[in-house]
């Protein structure tokens, strides 16, 4: 068993060499742009901070999934028309958009924790409710009715608070720890 396993692993780095240079316990992704513009979203934002289109958010996203999480993640991005920014801006306008991610994954984490709370605590309400008006002999058809509903809010709490917090809480997680840094090149 441990055999396959050990086999298994090996396979799997080959196949990541493929795509990334490995130094050490860091992964380094090389992504390629003619021009540092294709990246920017010209319709979103003031003119004091730049915004990213998902281009490159979504390469990012996507290196992190497949890359093991025993590797720092580095981009290593190679531009050749800079346009009106040098090399220095555009670092530094890539490092404050994926700071920016990391605060859009808090609050919908947090979002997320007040959807789930609040559809819990109107679950038990109406749960309540349907037993009180079973007791003092309602219609049969009210009671399912709220009783039902009560049920689907908890459901839906679980589902928000548990299962799709928990994918972006490990998103959150995996860009904190994972994620060193960008880099741009001249091509």
């Amino acid at each position: 068993m441990r055999d396959k396993k050990n086999k298994f692993k090996n396979f799997s780095e080959d196949i990541l060499r493929q795509y990334v240079t490995i130094v050490e316990n860091c992964a380094i992704v090389d992504l390629y742009f003619e021009s540092f513009q294709e990246l920017i979203d010209q319709n979103l934002g003031n003119n004091a901070v730049e915004k990213l289109n998902s281009i490159l958010i979504t390469k990012i996203n996507e290196m992190i999934d497949i890359i093991p999480i025993k590797y720092e993640v580095m981009i290593h991005l190679y531009i050749h028309d800079f346009g009106d920014y040098t090399p220095e801006e555009t670092e530094k306008i890539l490092q404050d958009n994926i700071a920016l991610i990391i605060y859009q994954h808090t609050l919908e984490r947090r979002r997320k924790i007040v959807t789930a709370l609040s559809l819990l605590g109107g679950g038990i309400i109406l749960l309540l409710g349907s037993y009180f008006l079973h007791a003092r002999k309602w219609p049969e058809i009210i009671y399912n009715v709220i009783n039902i509903s009560g049920t689907l809010f908890v459901w839906e709490a679980a589902n928000i608070g548990l299962i799709k917090r928990t994918v972006q809480t490990r998103l959150e997680k995996r860009y904190i720890k994972q994620f060193k840094g960008i880099k741009v090149f001249r091509i």
